[in-house]
């Protein structure tokens, strides 16, 4: 009952969040659309995971909703790094409720993955009120804080996964691998758009 809430709760966040975060540069119905290719991506990852690769739920997931964001800037011909920053922070809320849930029902120290995801919304607030006056960050392109969210929170994860592998969302020391790696590929992302363009 607690997860269909969490889940109810989730993506009514999600989707307020990700339309708030993009409704003044697209319409609304691109806007809803590509939220539904997310949920659909998620809705078909979580049943595969639960049938055939039950520890892999979060990066089943992750792999879901990403492929739906990208489908949905091919079909819509969207700008990557601003949908990408709307699809983190429309998120990150969701993911955080999940952990919670877990923390209720399975194991406590998933608590410690809601309180850091807690933090990293108050890094995304911070940073995306401020990243066009930082002077190293010259280009002043859109999807500083999002990318920056995302390294941080896969960075994180790494680390732990390699203390706490057995954690419930965790599929033991390969995921501080697959974490790492798109830690890295954020963190690239970031420096490519930090570049001014001549």
């Amino acid at each position: 009952m607690i997860e269909v809430i969490i889940t109810f709760i989730g993506v009514f966040i999600f989707l307020f969040v990700f339309w708030k975060r993009l409704k003044e540069d697209y319409i609304t119905n691109q806007v809803f659309s590509v939220a539904t290719l997310v949920l659909i991506g998620i809705g078909i990852a979580n049943i595969i995971s639960r049938f055939y690769f039950n520890g892999w739920w979060f990066w089943m997931a992750f792999t879901g909703s990403f492929i739906g964001v990208i489908a949905g800037i091919i079909k819509y011909r969207l700008r990557f790094f601003e949908v990408v920053e709307a699809f983190v922070i429309a998120l990150l809320p969701w993911l955080g409720l999940t952990f919670l849930a877990l923390a209720f029902n399975t194991e406590v120290k998933t608590v410690i993955f809601t309180g850091i995801i807690v933090l990293l919304i108050i890094i995304f607030g911070f940073l995306d009120s401020r990243y066009k006056t930082f002077t190293w960050y010259r280009s002043g392109r859109i999807g500083f804080s999002g990318l920056t969210v995302l390294g941080l929170f896969f960075l994180i994860r790494a680390a732990v996964a390699v203390f706490l592998p057995n954690m419930v969302s965790f599929v033991g020391r390969e995921d501080s691998i697959l974490s790492a790696v798109i830690a890295f590929l954020s963190f690239f992302g970031l420096f490519n758009i930090s570049r001014v363009r001549t």
